[in-house]
């Protein structure tokens, strides 16, 4: 269903790097381009972002996750969310990946 006013969300970020920390980025489409090795897929981006904290473990054991209540009155439209992880073992060698982009629609 479509997460609206007053309801609850939960995100999750899971196999990232264990007790790696990154910025979870919001952005206002889904415009892409290239970044660090990787496809930044939110563009272009908002003013907002949220620190990460991932837990403790090995290479694929970090975690993390956000539960809220959306305020009473939500506007209609969409949100586009990717993670940014710093990741010594990243394939493209940069020390950065980037998760999935993510599509949240909103209604009233």
């Amino acid at each position: 269903g479509w997460p609206q006013g007053g309801g609850e969300i939960s995100l999750a970020l899971t196999n990232g790097p264990g007790g790696g920390t990154g910025l979870l980025l919001v952005g206002l489409d889904d415009q892409t381009a290239p970044f660090k090795g990787c496809t930044l897929s939110i563009l272009p981006l908002s003013p907002l972002s949220l620190p990460l904290f991932l837990t403790a473990g090995g290479p694929g054991a970090g975690q993390w996750s956000l539960h809220l209540t959306l305020p009473p009155a939500v506007p209609t439209g969409s949100l586009f969310m990717q993670a940014a992880l710093i990741d010594p073992g990243a394939p493209s060698g940069t020390g950065v990946t980037l998760t999935n982009g993510l599509r949240m629609d909103l209604a009233p």
